[in-house]
């Protein structure tokens, strides 16, 4: 079941890099540091500040208001912690 939900995760954020016309080669989804509640993190805001032009919390608060949860069995909200999605 982590699988799929990862796999999910994974999907929604590349779909939503893509229709911001970002790049989705290095989502950088992984286990979020301690002080980041949430049971996946993508880290993708850090690397894509020098692309972008913007801090990476401003990023990451873009990527999450497009991305959509709707639709996916396991992924059921998205939400920023500075730089995290």
């Amino acid at each position: 079941m982590f699988r799929q939900f990862r796999e999910e995760v994974e999907t929604a954020l590349s779909a939503a890099l893509s229709s911001l016309d970002l790049p989705t080669d290095d989502l950088g989804v992984e286990e979020p540091p301690e002080d980041v509640p949430a049971t996946l993190a993508s880290s993708v805001a850090f690397r894509l500040a020098g692309v972008v032009g913007a801090p990476p919390p401003k990023i990451a608060a873009d990527i999450a208001e497009e991305l959509s949860v709707e639709g996916y069995d396991y992924l059921a909200a998205v939400d920023t912690q500075g730089p995290y999605v």
